[in-house]
């Protein structure tokens, strides 16, 4: 009987299940604080890159904001008067050719809400480019229509890329197209 028992003991601790598989051997602990280890520094690499992003995503959002001022203040413009009622920008009036009108504004969004000029501040954080184009007839049916660009840094002027797009030169851009209906329905 007692010679069962040590066979017994022998064979589980051949397949494992004795005293000793209670422990990790060093080779399994090394390996497994290296699989801890490569997970957890690619969690932190990824930390910079979220921040990056988190930053260009809220750029992004501020300039589209004052964008949609700039069209807000178009869009409130009377069909009656040619130079928008906030930010004086010149509305194009109806031609036989259509007209182009551009103006450059920069904001005063770390000075003062809702402000615009037409020179750069050091408070300037973003440069607008307003193209309007003027209708061929009074039609309520042809409009105003009306690119909005915001880009940033303000003091780089945009170099637009040999194909249509984004400038090359700016760290980013915000594009806004509208129609302006300014003669009625």
């Amino acid at each position: 009987m007692r010679t069962k028992k040590i066979i017994e003991s022998k064979n589980a601790l051949r397949l494992g299940f004795g005293p000793r598989s209670l422990a990790f051997s060093l080779v399994e602990v090394v390996l497994s604080l290296g699989i801890v280890t490569f997970c957890s520094l690619t969690l932190i690499a990824l930390i910079p890159e979220g921040l990056s992003s988190n930053k260009a995503s809220r750029e992004q959002i501020i300039a589209l904001n004052l964008c949609r001022n700039i069209e807000s203040d178009l869009k409130s413009t009377a069909s009656t008067t040619n130079s928008s009622p906030l930010y004086g920008i010149t509305i194009p009036a109806a031609a036989s050719v259509p007209t182009t009108n551009v103006t450059t504004l920069y904001d005063s969004y770390a000075t003062s809400a809702n402000s615009f000029s037409t020179t750069r501040s050091s408070s300037s954080q973003y440069r607008f480019t307003v193209t309007l184009v003027g209708p061929t007839t009074s039609s309520p049916n042809d409009p105003v229509n009306a690119k909005i660009q915001a880009t940033w840094p303000p003091s780089v002027t945009p170099v637009a890329p040999s194909s249509l797009g984004n400038p090359t030169n700016t760290i980013g851009t915000v594009n806004l197209d509208i129609a302006i209906n300014r003669f009625g329905s």
